[in-house]
């Protein structure tokens, strides 16, 4: 039921943070002098605050976790800024990592309970 309630738009902030992760972990460099990182980058973290914005309505994945990934993307952002403090990016890192622990943790107990 969890694939169920999001919805499409659900599914295609899914379809954007997964095509994120495959740039990321594809070769580096440009196409077409597009850098593929940052590309992949902003298409996960854009994915994965669409997930939050449509999973905070379902509340199937902890709604710290989903505020922890928009976060990141507000931080991540901000250390774009010129002169902005490094220390936005550790906290979009940081933000991130808690995101993906939560919702972990939330997928993992719920399957545990199933056995």
């Amino acid at each position: 039921h969890q694939y169920v309630e999001p919805g499409k738009r659900g599914v295609v902030a899914f379809a954007a943070a997964l095509s994120g992760v495959a740039i990321i972990v594809g070769p580096d460099g440009a196409i077409g002098g597009v850098p593929m990182y940052p590309l992949g980058s902003a298409l996960l973290l854009l994915g994965l605050s669409g997930i939050a914005i449509v999973g905070w309505r379902t509340a199937l994945i902890p709604r710290y976790a989903l505020a922890s990934w928009l976060l990141s993307l507000v931080f991540g952002v901000g250390s774009s800024v010129p002169g902005a403090p490094s220390a936005l990016l550790v906290l979009a890192g940081l933000a991130f990592g808690v995101g993906f622990l939560g919702a972990g943790l939330k997928i993992w107990s719920s399957t545990s309970s199933a056995l």
